[in-house]
């Protein structure tokens, strides 16, 4: 009887295990590697937009660059999961740093990509 127990035990385990791998399996499948590039305009630089969007990206896995431009706009490029890309484009567009005010944000998608081109998310020099 114990025995039986315990082989129904480690089958349950075993079956949710598999679900729970199936499930990640399914999302990770549906989330397609997206870029975008984006410009934000206001008061964003000289108040850590850059730093506050390198370390949101980070938190959300996500790789690319930003930099400030000659224009007075921070500018760049992210890669990652779509559902991942939505937030940080949400992010870019309503939130920024605690000390920034956002006039307005421009984005462009680029296509599916196969594998994400930077190995991290860099803040870069003024361009």
């Amino acid at each position: 009887l114990l025995q039986s127990i315990i082989t129904s035990l480690i089958e349950i385990k075993y079956s949710d295990t598999y679900r729970i791998f199936l499930l990640n399996e399914r999302v990770r499948m549906n989330s397609k590697l997206i870029g975008l590039s984006f410009e934000v305009f206001g008061k964003v630089q000289g108040v850590f937009f850059r730093a506050s969007t390198v370390e949101k990206a980070n938190s959300l896995s996500l790789k690319g660059w930003v930099r400030n431009t000659k224009r007075g706009t921070v500018e760049g490029e992210v890669e990652g999961e779509s559902s991942k890309i939505e937030v940080m484009k949400r992010w870019l567009e309503k939130e920024g740093s605690p000390s920034s005010s956002i006039e307005k944000a421009e984005f462009k998608e680029y296509s599916d990509l196969k594998h994400q081109s930077n190995a991290s998310f860099l803040k870069e020099k003024t361009k």
